[in-house]
């Protein structure tokens, strides 16, 4: 007798079926025991019937155990799979991604909603019955963008604020749909079209949404582009101290009773009173207007006394001690602290109106990435001179700046109210700074 097949042999193994994750255990046809020593001699009929057995079952089984056709003990046979998960030779599969391969979500528009502008001011605007006319609207458009009601990056950023806009909305609309650098006012009075020629507050906030979610394809501003010189710290305070926009620090004392020209740009001069070692007061002259401020809390618009709020169209904001003057290029927000006066100056660009500013603290804003640090109580190693060079001890290089009153806009040395003597840099230049006692 002969034994054909023996289960539970030694060759049995463990293998995974890759398509649906499970274990199986088996004995292939290869590690089947075929006693050939005991079948062999039955002859070659039995021998053939047994291999087209094999053959139909798909394995090829153990054929000799001896002689020069038998295989390595060690050696398996790969087993013929008929599996139809199972790849066919040559065939290239597709790995099943493992739960640790990342997978990049699909990405959603980022769109704006809820309230993107400031009520209150918004009924500045639109007056007691709280909504905004056609006429008011193209009014606070050509105050900041001129006749041709195209904005510049930092006209939009006075208008917004004297909207009510937040920055963050007056950006996004902006880098929507400027082109070549230029914001069309039209724009803003199409939406008041569509709204019968007026908007309350809720359709003047959704008009601004539209805008924010909507985009021009030919939009090519340069507004992210920019290169912020953003110093919160710096002002005018103190004896006074100076912190101009690009982290310079210096002192001027001025000398007592004297006015000196602090920022000129074209159409915007601020000047100071300089007494006992303290600013007293402060003029800012826009184009024809001028805006005093001083120690004794009084806010004068063209010599006239006005108290708390909105005034000049949005241009001037009186708030207790504080008065905030905006401008096309700048913010300029003055405060009384009861013994001395500080300044701040923001922009997004002062170099918007073709002309670079210059005073004792303008001069900081010139975009060179340079932080100069005075050495004394007189601008030495910090203000520029008339020919050039920069202040040297007791030069006093700082009177090159003194000025006949607060609203003087015809001095001599470093004059840029009438956009004369230096052209802006193409490249975005904004800044942030102060004058201060404190």
């Amino acid at each position: 007798m002969f034994n054909i097949f023996n289960y539970g042999s030694t060759s049995s193994r463990t293998t995974s079926n890759s398509c649906y994750g499970t274990t199986n255990n088996y004995s292939p046809l290869s590690s089947f025991n075929f006693g050939y020593n005991a079948w062999a001699n039955t002859g070659s009929s039995l021998n053939n019937l047994i291999s087209n057995f094999l053959n139909q079952l798909g394995g090829s089984g153990r054929t000799s155990t001896t002689g020069s056709n038998a295989p390595s003990a060690n050696t398996p046979t790969t087993p013929s799979t008929n599996n139809s998960c199972s790849p066919t030779p040559n065939t290239p599969v597709t790995p099943t991604p493992t739960p640790n391969t990342p997978v990049s979500p699909k990405p959603t528009p980022d769109k704006f909603t809820g309230v993107v502008s400031n009520e209150s001011v918004f009924a500045q605007v639109a007056g007691s019955d709280r909504t905004l006319q056609a006429n008011e609207l193209q009014a606070q458009i050509t105050r900041y963008a001129g006749s041709d009601g195209k904005f510049t990056a930092a006209e939009f950023s006075g208008f917004a604020n004297a909207m009510g806009i937040t920055r963050e909305a007056a950006n996004r609309i902006f880098a929507n749909h400027a082109v070549n650098g230029l914001l069309d006012g039209s724009l803003l009075t199409s939406a008041m079209t569509a709204n019968n020629g007026a908007m309350n507050f809720d359709q003047f906030n959704a008009a601004l949404l539209n805008l924010l979610n909507t985009c021009n394809p030919n939009a090519n501003s340069t507004i992210g582009n920019q290169t912020p010189i953003n110093n919160p710290n710096a002002q005018v305070n103190g004896d006074p101290h100076f912190k101009g926009a690009e982290g310079d620090e210096y002192n001027i004392k001025g000398d007592n009773g004297a006015v000196y020209n602090l920022l000129s740009d074209k159409g915007v001069q601020v000047n100071g009173l300089f007494e006992n070692n303290f600013i007293s007061k402060v003029g800012v002259t826009v184009g024809s207007d001028k805006v005093q401020f001083g120690l004794d809390g009084k806010l004068l618009i063209n010599g006239q006394a006005v108290g708390d709020g909105i005034h000049a169209n949005g241009a001037v904001t009186k708030s207790g001690n504080e008065v905030i003057v905006r401008t096309a290029e700048y913010r300029i927000t003055i405060n009384n602290h009861g013994t001395e006066m500080s300044t701040q100056f923001s922009s997004q660009n002062v170099a918007a109106d073709g002309v670079m500013p210059h005073g004792l603290w303008g001069q900081t804003a010139d975009g060179d990435g340079v932080a100069r640090v005075g050495q004394d109580w007189d601008g030495t190693g910090v203000l520029e001179r008339v020919n050039g060079g920069i202040a040297q001890a007791g030069d006093k290089t700082y009177q090159s700046y003194q000025v006949g009153n607060l609203f003087d806009t015809s001095f001599a040395n470093f004059n840029r109210f009438n956009g004369a003597n230096v052209a802006a840099t193409s490249t975005p230049i904004s800044a942030s700074g102060t004058v201060t006692t404190l």
